[in-house]
């Protein structure tokens, strides 16, 4: 399906607009088939101009015409920071594997132990998201290798910690 941008919103829909930002934008969810999607972005004209993704507003192609919008509200707190985030899922798996995880695990060396079970169930999450978006994929098995490994490293120092603990030894 391909949304053409600007489009103009339903009348019934302007008419439920929240009050505009200081940047004169309205970040909008909007109602469709009984469920709310987000973040639509309304100018000043009650059209909207695209999506709000990555801290910018793009134009994408919606899974619902226009006509199909049933209500608008202010959009949501949880939608809001999603849009606030500077990448996408695919960036976050790979920034979690290359970098928060070896944290994590230098610091369960260092301070708490318990944080190497926490590297790697972040490794797992990250290699199982990091399959399931597009992104480059050359770089994505080599990426999973190296969390595969920080996985098994992260899990043997957690059980190690863990019998210790249950010994009554940590």
């Amino acid at each position: 399906m391909r949304t053409t941008y600007p489009f103009d919103l339903p009348t019934s829909v302007v008419a439920q607009l929240p009050a505009p930002s200081a940047d004169g934008l309205r970040d909008i969810d909007v109602r469709v088939g009984g469920a709310w999607d987000g973040v639509l972005v309304v100018n000043a004209d009650g059209r909207c101009i695209g999506i709000r993704v990555r801290r910018r507003i793009e134009e994408y192609p919606l899974p619902f015409e226009p006509s199909d919008i049933e209500a608008a509200r202010s959009a949501c707190l949880w939608n809001r920071v999603s849009a606030a985030v500077p990448f996408d899922l695919y960036d976050a798996s790979l920034a979690t594997v290359l970098l928060v995880s070896p944290v994590l695990l230098i610091l369960s060396r260092a301070a708490w132990p318990p944080l190497s079970g926490v590297a790697a169930v972040a490794c797992l999450l990250s290699i199982y998201f990091m399959y399931q978006c597009s992104g480059f994929p050359l770089i994505r098995p080599l990426a999973a290798s190296f969390g595969l490994g920080q996985a098994i490293v992260g899990t043997a120092w957690f059980v190690r910690w863990a019998s210790a603990w249950l010994n009554g030894s940590a």
